[in-house]
């Protein structure tokens, strides 16, 4: 994608953010291989020159995570649950960033009430509000321990009151460990009393997330490539249906929800598996609910997909081989290909 593909069209705020977050990723993130790069970052020097500061308490400190405000759901939830993994590990506590657009990036939108996981939090601008100090750290390899002990050195050369800021898109590859914890925000939230599912108890209830809307399949760049990994083609879909529909449905009416931006002309082939109801125009916050309540999901390679499958407690969850995520260790989870 070029430089005039990435800004042209935006508003004057999302302009703005994505300049300034295109020249820190360029100027910071990018050197990450390079043998300065955490020169670059002052908690780093802060750290070389305030060793095991004996001032220090964890009991102030915090660790933030931004979820990407020009990410999708998924990838949002994924850096939030990173940040709250990492605040864990290092036995501090853990400041709340909202869920966001990229048009309006650090207003919480709906998201963030919905999925629960803000509440009764703190968040990191009330603390930055109270005075503590915001502190940028380098990005590391979760699976590197010396990565993570210069994390550890950096905060116990601090004092005082602390945020200690990620940067975008760290991740700690452990985001299951959480999976109990966002599942009690998620279904003690009050929202899950305004939910509202096609679904019928008296029926066996098939959700299927198809993938199209942001996948261009050309293949002829790098970027192009990042999206047509995560294409899987409708045969696929009709043949995991084939296969595994007679295995675990009961004896009740099947029904088949297909959530997709591609229209019913172009999804023909799904008719014959029982009453097909087709969910294109549904938003994707009540799809992304109906692939949590779903008695079989048939997800798709894609963030939102993942992360709703993680927060259904009950049914069956067809999970796609060659993912960058891993499977919840779960009978109900089956990985196919």
């Amino acid at each position: 994608m070029s430089w005039k593909e990435r800004f042209l069209g935006l508003t004057p705020q999302e302009f703005i953010y994505k300049t300034r977050a295109y020249i820190h990723r360029k100027v910071y993130i990018n050197q990450r291989d390079k043998s300065w790069y955490f020169y670059m970052y002052s908690s780093y020097w802060h750290m070389l020159f305030h060793k095991n500061n004996a001032q220090h308490s964890s009991d102030d400190f915090y660790l933030a995570s931004r979820p990407n405000p020009g990410a999708g759901i998924g990838h949002q939830m994924a850096n939030w649950l990173s940040g709250h993994m990492m605040a864990r590990f290092y036995s501090v506590k853990y400041a709340t960033y909202p869920f966001s657009y990229l048009s309006d990036p650090f207003v919480p939108n709906e998201w963030d009430s919905f999925l629960g996981l803000n509440q009764n939090a703190v968040s990191a601008e009330s603390l930055y509000q109270k005075g503590y100090k915001k502190v940028l750290l380098p990005r590391i390899d979760f699976d590197e321990k010396q990565h993570l002990d210069l994390y550890s050195r950096i905060m116990n050369s601090y004092s005082g009151n602390v945020v200690f800021l990620l940067e975008m898109d760290e991740t700690s590859n452990q985001e299951l460990d959480d999976v109990e914890f966002m599942r009690e925000k998620f279904f003690s939230s009050p929202e899950r009393n305004k939910d509202q599912l096609l679904y019928q108890s008296d029926h066996f209830n098939v959700a299927v997330h198809i993938r199209r809307g942001d996948i261009i399949q050309t293949g002829a760049s790098k970027e192009d490539d990042n999206l047509t990994m995560r294409w899987l083609d409708d045969n696929y879909y009709v043949q995991l249906l084939e296969k595994y529909l007679g295995r675990f449905a009961d004896e009740r009416p099947i029904h088949l929800f297909i959530f997709s931006q591609s229209p019913k002309e172009e999804l023909p082939d799904f008719s014959r598996f029982g009453e097909v109801h087709y969910c294109n125009e549904m938003s994707a916050k009540d799809s992304f609910l109906h692939m949590v309540y779903a008695d079989l999901f048939v997800m798709s390679r894609s963030g939102m997909s993942y992360q709703a499958a993680k927060l259904n407690r009950n049914g069956i969850i067809l999970f796609p081989q060659e993912f960058w995520y891993e499977p919840l260790p779960d009978d109900h989870w089956i990985t196919v290909d």
